[in-house]
């Protein structure tokens, strides 16, 4: 694994998949709920250098970024690691990856993602493999509230977009989920 992003990874989402949020689940929201203790578990993979920086030359690349918030539910909590698990291990060994981050808030429940693909090919190609399928067809029964986007764009410096500036692309996006 890339930078040991799997160890980073299990870290991350076994914390972030413990409820530790007193708010009722009706009320929050990844548009609403204040995620000021957002952490991440900074750039990993084969486009990131030894200091964990981005190492991406400039031009286009396709960047991807989701947001969930699992039911609190031990069971739901549960399926979600696992789920989350299978897929960035998938997603480690695509050809045309080249970099993620996770982050997540204990308050909100919340969990999210950026990936940087090569192109639009390879990260289709990541999309309708085994793995995220599985997910893809969980994301009803186990999550509260989903959203994804993905876009085209230029990358300079290897600088991409903030979480703050991911929030708010996907305050346009319509939310998926919360059919249980």
């Amino acid at each position: 694994m890339y930078k040991g992003i799997g160890l980073i990874l299990a870290l991350c989402f076994v914390s972030l998949g413990a409820s530790c949020s007193t708010a009722p689940e009706d009320e929050i929201s990844l548009d609403t709920c204040d995620e000021s203790d957002l952490g991440e578990t900074g750039w990993t993979g084969p486009g990131v250098n030894g200091d964990g920086e981005l190492a991406m030359a400039s031009g286009t690349y396709v960047v991807s970024m989701t947001a969930a918030i699992p039911y609190d539910t031990r069971a739901d909590r549960r399926a979600f690691r696992r789920l989350v698990r299978d897929v960035v291990d998938d997603m480690e060994r695509r050809d045309g990856y080249i970099a993620g981050n996770l982050g997540g808030s204990r308050w909100c429940r919340s969990n999210r993602t950026m990936t940087v693909w090569r192109d639009h090919e390879s990260m289709m190609k990541f999309v309708l493999g085994d793995a995220h399928l599985e997910a893809m067809g969980q994301t009803n029964m186990i999550l509260q509230e989903f959203k994804t986007v993905s876009m085209e764009l230029e990358v300079h410096d290897g600088i991409l977009p903030t979480w703050d500036e991911q929030r708010e692309r996907l305050a346009e996006v319509r939310t998926l989920g919360g059919l249980k």
